[in-house]
């Protein structure tokens, strides 16, 4: 699934005229979908390399296929996402920010998985730049497994 960015907000859905994470016309893969009560959020990479939750009102669908490998999942009643299976089990979020193997490998599957190769080698400099060694050898090691 591919969206382009229409809008710019900011983090309280605010409009503003520039953003370090999305720029106007940009195209990003989705790796998630979240819809709660107070609207339907995109997780994509945007122009950060980290994957971010952005408002959907800022974007339009570009393509609208998505993953076999998403399911659908609920934190509670009015909450739902649409995601790899692996983000949706308990405690993925605390294993990727510890640099576990599996989690960091399917972070970067979807973008793998749609050959997005260019998407997962920013993803993998970023955390070598700002999580040191550890984190660049578990995420070669994922690179290099695919």
């Amino acid at each position: 699934m591919k969206i382009r960015c229409v809008k710019l907000v900011d983090a309280y859905r605010k409009p503003v005229e520039h953003s370090p994470w999305a720029k106007l016309g940009g195209v990003y893969h989705v790796l998630e979908i979240y819809i709660a009560p107070s609207g339907c959020s995109w997780r994509a990479v945007g122009e950060q390399p980290i994957p971010s939750l952005f408002p959907a009102e800022m974007f339009e669908v570009v393509t609208s296929v998505v993953p076999p490998t998403w399911i659908v999942t609920s934190d509670g009643p009015g909450y739902i996402l649409l995601a790899p299976r692996a983000w949706s089990e308990s405690g993925f979020r605390e294993r990727f920010l510890d640099f576990e193997p599996e989690a960091v490998a399917s972070l970067m599957d979807p973008l793998i998985w749609r050959r997005r190769y260019a998407e997962a080698l920013r993803i993998f400099c970023w955390l070598s730049r700002n999580f040191g060694h550890r984190a660049s050898v578990w995420a070669a090691r994922c690179l290099a497994d695919r």
